[in-house]
């Protein structure tokens, strides 16, 4: 609550309040109040205790008593308390002892029904969004009339916050198992109903790690606010070796935990792999490994040095055969069946034929057309067959499309002589063509 909306509604309890003590003034006549009332501020609300006076000559009474205690300054301006209110009538005239009481704190009321016993209690909850600026009592006789008189009573008033309690969890980004020598953030939503962004003071919360020696918190990064105002904090663990432990979250005094098991590295040594002729990996790169922890290879042979020779960590292909590698893989004697082949020739693309044309030859006394084309075969496969789509410009321009047998060899330009079939004249311009589809063999 700003400000200046805490003095308007100030204000206008002030201004209310005025009124009815000037209305009352009129009707009853002024009545006699004496009291010795203590105010205690607690860090969680206030206490009021001691001794006061009514007169009851018209067979009711009041009683004001200014507090004068600001609401704290909360995220969505309101408050839970809690009330725990007893009063006790000093006299042994049961007639003096009230119907009911109604005691309010500002706009907050409470009803108290004796009973015809000399004390009366009640314990409420209520919220407000208002400054507590007085304190009023009224005895009500249920008007009966009494006779001018008046009423010793002692009272305790403990208003206490009632806070509810802030919200903790904790959940891993992933889902996938945690190994040493790794690590991984865990996500920390804290809302407080009374706090926007409460893990912005880092001084409200604390984390930890239940084993030190499992893993450590190695960051600490505010992500930004929830919806609902609460912060989301990512949590960052690095994986120190294999066991248990815990994440542990406080925020003021509640209390989340995750719990996590950290594995052991893991190492993957194939049985077999393939190698092609000039490949030359290094073994380490063969071998499969999840987590940090470190993976040391020693003492590596070759049973066939014509197939598979070996320098330093490296595998070298030369021909095609099969060798035996065995090695001394993280202390443990290993061996792997590597099988070499030839390096296989890639799929050709149709973008790596590119065909032009040339010209043509017409013979008008059998109406015979023949193409001139160019061909570049740029992939490493033999082309052993075409389907060309050419237009020939005439008075109308004729399409076709057909198929020709014809070898052109990888890296190889051939010029071809095309029998396209019969045409009513030679071409009267420049024929385009495309290729649509080729065939091959490696």
């Amino acid at each position: 609550m700003n400000e200046r909306n805490r003095f308007i509604k100030k204000s206008g309890k002030y201004f209310l309040f005025f009124c009815l003590m000037a209305f009352g003034a009129l009707v009853f006549f002024p009545q006699r109040t004496q009291a010795a009332i203590t105010t205690q501020t607690t860090n969680t609300g206030f206490k009021l205790s001691g001794t006061g006076n009514v007169d009851l000559e018209y067979g009711d009474g009041n009683f004001i008593y200014y507090l004068d205690y600001s609401l704290p300054d909360v995220m969505n301006g309101k408050m839970d308390y809690k009330v725990d209110i007893s009063i006790t009538f000093h006299t042994t005239d049961p007639e003096m002892i009230p119907k009911s009481v109604e005691l309010s704190l500002d706009y907050n009321n409470f009803s108290l029904h004796p009973n015809g016993a000399n004390t009366c209690r009640t314990q409420k909850t209520f919220s407000t969004e208002y400054d507590f600026d007085m304190m009023e009592i009224e005895f009500n006789y249920g008007g009966q009339w009494l006779p001018q008189d008046s009423l010793d009573f002692s009272l305790n008033v403990n208003v206490q916050e009632n806070r509810k309690k802030p919200e903790v969890k904790i959940n891993p980004l992933t889902t996938s198992d945690k190994y040493e020598k790794t690590s991984e953030p865990f996500l920390v939503t804290v809302n407080d109903p009374y706090v926007m962004d409460p893990a912005k003071d880092k001084s409200q919360y604390s984390v930890r790690i239940s084993d030190p020696s499992v893993a450590k918190i190695s960051s600490i990064q505010n992500t930004g606010t929830t919806v609902e105002g609460g912060s989301q904090l990512n949590i960052n663990v690095y994986f120190l070796k294999s066991g248990s432990a815990e994440l542990i979250f406080k925020y003021q005094d509640v209390t989340a935990k995750q719990k996590f098991t950290v594995k052991r590295t893991q190492i993957f040594v194939p049985d077999s792999l393939t190698l092609h002729i000039g490949e030359t990996p290094t073994l380490a790169s063969r071998i499969g490994k999840i987590g940090g922890g470190s993976l040391t290879i020693k003492q590596i042979k070759s049973s066939n040095q014509a197939v598979v020779s070996v320098s330093g960590s490296s595998l070298i292909a030369k021909k095609t055969g099969v060798a035996k590698i065995t090695a001394v893989i993280n202390g443990k004697k290993q061996t792997i069946i590597v099988t070499v082949t030839k390096k296989p020739v890639p799929k050709p693309t149709l973008n790596q034929l590119k065909v032009s044309y040339t010209g043509y030859k017409y013979y008008p006394s059998t109406s015979k057309l023949y193409l001139k084309f160019r061909f570049k075969n740029n992939s490493k496969s033999t082309i052993t067959k075409v389907t060309l789509k050419y237009v020939i410009p005439l008075d109308e321009h004729v399409t076709r499309t057909k198929t020709f047998s014809i070898t052109i060899k990888p890296g190889k330009t051939v010029n071809k002589t095309l029998d396209v079939g019969k045409m009513i004249d030679a071409p009267d311009g420049k024929v385009s063509v495309k290729c649509l589809k080729f065939w091959y063999r490696s």
